[in-house]
């Protein structure tokens, strides 16, 4: 499987970055980002970059994977390496529907991008962001809900998810399967 592995951690959290970090030790496209805590937003661009244009697996540190994650992940991306995917979702629908098409993008704590795809988003959310400023508050995954929307895109939304967010609680999903 032809990815690289671009974990983002904050510097308290490092057994959660130990943990994730573990299960890719084989692989040699394997980056870890330290998270600004002042400038999030920079740190989330410095990992795009890190892709280097090849397919990529973004994912934070604060998380818990289950036992399955690596061969979960690798296989949904080989149904479609074209696609993207995002491992962790919390919305109604998952529970409900499962697996489906999306074009609303919410949350980057692990999602794939294809080849060159995060090098398109590092062109555009410096731009984005700047357009919006003025008029609300910025959060890098509504830049990429943005140019989802802009670009005539969609992404897989897989579940049960592989991944649960573990820094906050009241983050945690109901379709995390461990």
């Amino acid at each position: 499987m032809n990815y690289r592995f671009i974990l983002r951690h904050r510097p308290q959290d490092v057994r959660g970055f130990l943990s994730t970090w573990g299960f890719f030790s084989d692989t040699t496209g394997r980056v870890h980002v330290p998270e600004n805590e002042q400038d999030r937003f920079s740190t989330f661009l410095t990992a795009l970059g890190k892709a280097e244009g090849d397919a990529a697996l973004h994912m934070e540190s604060g998380v818990r994977v289950n036992g399955k994650f690596r061969s979960v992940v690798e296989d949904v991306i080989l149904e479609d390496p074209h696609r993207m995917v995002q491992f962790f979702s919390m919305r109604k629908k998952d529970l409900t529907e499962g697996s489906r098409w999306d074009r609303n993008f919410m949350m980057t704590t692990c999602f794939y991008l294809p080849s060159g795809w995060s090098e398109e988003l590092l062109d555009y959310l410096p731009r984005w962001r700047e357009i919006q400023k003025a008029s609300r508050a910025i959060h890098y995954d509504e830049g990429i809900a943005d140019w989802v929307k802009e670009t005539g895109r969609k992404f897989w939304i897989h579940c049960p998810n592989p991944v649960d967010r573990v820094t906050n609680t009241q983050w945690v999903s109901k379709t995390y399967r461990p």
